[in-house]
Order: structure tokens, then sequence, then C-alpha cells
């Protein structure tokens, strides 16, 4: 049974990430282990990574494209495995959002795990 939502879901924008765990399959490794973090209304953010880091991993939690294995996703206050997902799809095709993936004046890459800029 799905979680009745107002109309006007989601007002806020809030999206909390809590000791989620992603694999793709069962005999693979945890693309995300156990990330938690918050993005408050308003705020803008930016994910960066190297190649593998779980940048990808997390919009797909996010839409549900692959089902976290454990901990919870919660937009404005709503648990995301509550909603179906044909709701959540449809706000999240409605969403605002600007991927910049690099522009022509960048002429390294950065690594910052080994501090090389």
């Amino acid at each position: 049974m799905w979680f009745q939502l107002l109309p006007s879901w989601p007002r806020s924008g809030s999206v909390t990430f809590r000791n989620v765990c992603l694999r793709y399959r069962s005999q693979l490794p945890l693309a995300l282990n156990d990330v938690s973090f918050d993005i408050h209304p308003g705020e803008k953010i930016g994910i960066v990574g190297r190649t593998g880091a779980g940048k990808s991993s997390l919009f797909l939690a996010l839409l549900r494209l692959v089902e976290i294995e454990a901990g919870s996703i919660v937009v404005d206050g709503v648990d995301i495995q509550n909603i179906s997902l044909a709701r959540l799809r449809y706000v999240a095709v409605n969403l605002s959002v600007t991927i910049i993936l690099g522009s022509s004046v960048m002429r390294c890459d950065v690594d910052l795990a080994k501090g090389e800029y």
C-alpha cells in the first residue's frame, strides 16, 4: 500500500540519505556503502568524484531505478520507499536540474585523493 501524498508534494525540496547501501547485483560489492547526507531546501550542491565513486548510483537510488539494500532516502519528510514509482518519477521529471559535465577551459582532471590538481 502506498503512502497518500498531498498534490503539492514535494514542497520544500529537502533530501536526506541515511545509511544508504546499494549494490547492482547480489554477488557484486556495494556501490554505495553507508552513505548519509542532507540537502536542505533551496541549497545548491555539486556531486563530484572519480570514476566509480558512486555519483550515478546516488541518482539511480533517488529515482529508485535501482532499489537500495539498506537505509532510507527521505524527500520532504516522506521515505521514497513508500511512494509509487510512477509518482516518484513524475516528480523527478518535473525537477529543474542543471548538470555541468565540464567546459573547454578545463585543462586537467582533478584527483582529490592524490592531491593533484
